[in-house]
């Protein structure tokens, strides 16, 4: 690796945001991780509440108590020390190997030019190009979901100045806009590549199945996916849902889209 990079120069870490009631997806989370980035250049925190995760590669870190999603959220990014991080949650399966290469060129832009945040998978896209960066977009003001939890590269300060730490994940989404409207720099996102929808049959700097876990449950094709791959789900510590159950998200799912309203968990 060119160690003249600036995504070289431990500046930049990975942080997998998550609590101790969903410890039972970590074990998962983390082999479909080093399944496609096994390489991974950067040091990874995983934080969670009280519990422990012991991974050699990972560094577990919790405030010994147990607290709300934003308050989580404020203190992990008050005790890390790097700058930038790539910001994931617990129920993100990656889906196909990750090109450091790749990750460096999108830490690059997102550094020349000064912005705050780069979704590194489109969920949802850019309004606009980019211009000078052919496959990156931006992101608008005023447009929903622009600081969205998806997987992305923050600038650190940035994401401090948007959380509230007595919100939840979606008033960090859904109010929290509000606050990301007042900072300088760019919201950016990679576009939608020619293979449209599903997402998932895309090529990302980070492709992987969005939401794991629904309303508390697995969903059936995360299953699917994770022990198509050889790696164990514990069933006993949180079901999957139902035949019925999934039928239902799908349909919740078709409802938004001709709706064309957006659906925070659907």
């Amino acid at each position: 690796m060119d160690k003249n990079n600036p995504a070289t120069r431990n500046d930049m870490a990975v942080l997998v945001l998550s609590c101790d009631k969903f410890a039972d997806a970590w074990e998962p989370f983390f082999n479909m991780f080093f399944k496609y980035w096994a390489d991974c250049p950067y040091t990874i925190y995983l934080c969670s509440e009280t519990k422990d995760f012991n991974h050699p590669r990972v560094k577990t870190i919790k405030p010994g108590k147990e607290v709300g999603w934003s308050a989580r959220l404020e203190w992990a990014l008050k005790n890390v020390k790097e700058d930038y991080l790539i910001f994931l949650l617990e129920d993100y399966i990656f889906l196909k190997p990750i090109s450091n290469e790749r990750i460096e060129h999108h830490f690059k832009v997102l550094r020349e030019t000064n912005s705050n945040y780069l979704r590194l998978f489109p969920c949802p896209g850019p309004d606009e190009p980019l211009d000078g960066y052919p496959g990156i977009g931006v992101i608008k003001p005023g447009s929903a979901y622009r600081n969205c939890t998806q997987a992305a590269m923050w600038k650190k300060d940035a994401m401090l100045a948007i959380v509230d730490p007595t919100e939840s994940v979606w008033d960090f989404e859904l109010i929290g806009v509000k606050r990301a409207e007042k900072l300088d720099g760019m919201f950016l996102c990679v576009e939608v590549d020619e293979k449209g929808d599903p997402l998932e049959e895309g090529d990302y700097p980070i492709t992987y199945y969005c939401t794991a876990i629904n309303r508390g449950k697995w969903r059936r094709e995360a299953v699917k996916i994770i022990r198509n791959h050889g790696f164990k789900v514990d069933l006993k510590a949180r079901p999957q849902e139902s035949l019925k159950e999934q039928f239902l998200r799908v349909v919740r799912r078709k409802y938004h889209e001709l709706k064309g309203t957006p659906s925070v968990n659907t």
